[in-house]
């Protein structure tokens, strides 16, 4: 019996080549030629097969067709005209679950559906045609998929997503280890997805669908037993993840550095002052949620952060960093040394406005002269006794590389081979003002 009913399922079980995900389906034609009992017995071993699922309650299926099955069911089409003829119903074709109840017992169930042409008239050689492409993620993914698409579980299946899953997007989430299968189904199909299963429809031809949610008893098997468990779960689960944080996040951690001899440091708040002998530099740091001490005794700066995540004490040793770029830059200063680079038309810099602007004219033989402004605190000149090179000198590291940043974007080669076109202004060498 078993051998009959695999024969009646005609292509059993098919598995995505790309998405691995597997769809059961069987064949209303073969299955006709069977006795009403065979018949009876094939669908039964279909839904049964279809909505089994393993002891975590995850489905071993994405979805169940029964190809030409809804052959001799009535026109739809014609009882909706007659019955119902001014409703309108919006095309749901979005990534969704299905879901039932409200609130609190909201859960996902599982859903039926039915397919029928809007030419219904008898015709031997009429083509059946694809009437959906259908996407359906494989229910052990279903958390990733909601993650990675966003879906909002608690909007109606029309708006729990807003964006088409395509074909580029299917390769990233495999790449995920997202599970899928894509299916088409004809007109005439009669199609069974089991629960968790995140779908989307995308309508190919004209077709009279109607589908509705199916309540499995498996589901709703010792439902309060099930439920207890499932709230007892989940509160260990967001108890675990809780003393999990609270065992990452150190209590108070530091960053400690000393401060220069020829160097004068106060510091307001998370506002610091810098004093040395090539001038003041101030900076803020109200960005970070830290705690700047100094002890003037000990020459000594502190920076702590209380109850901070592995990201945030990344962060202590970045701000030490900043505030020792201030000190070099009051004692030492920074100097980017520049040189202009070119293969037949010679660039032609002029520095002007006491070193607070430069010009750059001839750049690739063109005409246009471009006007660089430097930043606060910065002054350009021509080095001495080497030819097309250029110096950039200040006391804020910050200001200076953005200087230099901004010479070198403003003479970018475009629409031509950069491998070939190698003119331009270059960074050649980055020190100091004085040695140090």
């Amino acid at each position: 019996m078993v051998g009959g009913v695999k024969r009646a399922f005609g292509n059993d079980t098919e598995v995505d080549a790309n998405g691995e995900g597997k769809s059961l389906q069987m064949d209303a034609c073969k299955l006709s030629a069977h006795d009403e009992a065979l018949q009876e017995e094939c669908f039964e071993c279909f839904l049964k097969t279809l909505f089994s699922e393993d002891r975590l309650g995850v489905s071993n299926y994405c979805m169940g067709i029964i190809r030409n099955g809804a052959e001799s069911l009535p026109n739809m089409l014609l009882n909706l005209s007659q019955n119902y003829p001014d409703m309108k119903v919006k095309n749901r074709t979005y990534a969704h679950a299905d879901h039932s109840g409200d609130g609190l017992d909201r859960r996902t169930t599982a859903a039926v559906g039915v397919l029928q042409p809007i030419e219904t008239k008898p015709d031997d050689d009429q083509v059946c045609l694809v009437a959906k492409d259908v996407i359906c993620f494989d229910p052990s993914s279903f958390d990733k998929v909601v993650e990675i698409m966003k879906l909002d579980l608690f909007e109606p299946p029309s708006s729990q997503c807003v964006e088409w899953i395509d074909d580029a997007k299917l390769n990233l989430m495999a790449r995920e280890g997202v599970k899928y299968t894509k299916v088409k189904l004809y007109h005439n199909d009669i199609y069974f997805i089991p629960r968790n299963v995140v779908h989307q429809f995308k309508t190919v031809s004209a077709v009279t669908s109607i589908a509705w949610h199916l309540r499995w008893k498996d589901y709703y098997s010792n439902e309060s037993s099930h439920s207890l468990m499932n709230s007892l779960g989940a509160f260990q689960h967001e108890y675990s993840m809780l003393l999990s944080e609270l065992e990452m996040r150190a209590i108070q951690s530091s960053q400690s550095i000393s401060v220069p001899d020829n160097v004068e440091f106060s510091v307001t708040g998370r506002d610091v002052v810098v004093k040395g002998k090539r001038g003041v530099l101030k900076k803020s740091f109200n960005h970070n949620q830290v705690q700047i001490e100094y002890d003037a005794t000990a020459a000594k700066i502190t920076v702590r952060k209380w109850f901070g995540s592995r990201k945030e004490l990344a962060g202590l040793r970045t701000i030490c960093s900043h505030i020792q770029n201030l000190f070099k830059g009051v004692t030492s200063g920074y100097r980017y040394k520049m040189k202009a680079v070119y293969a037949h038309f010679p660039i032609n810099i002029n520095i002007v406005n006491g070193g607070k602007t430069v010009e750059i004219r001839n750049f690739l033989g063109e005409k246009r002269v471009r006007v660089v402004q430097m930043i606060d605190g910065v002054l350009c000149e021509s080095a001495k006794g080497v030819k097309d090179e250029y110096w950039f000198s200040g006391n804020d590291l910050e200001n200076v590389s953005r200087s230099a940043a901004l010479v070198r974007q403003s003479v970018l080669v475009k629409k031509k081979d950069i491998r070939k076109f190698l003119d331009g202004i270059y960074v050649s060498e980055k020190t100091t003002v004085e040695e140090v």
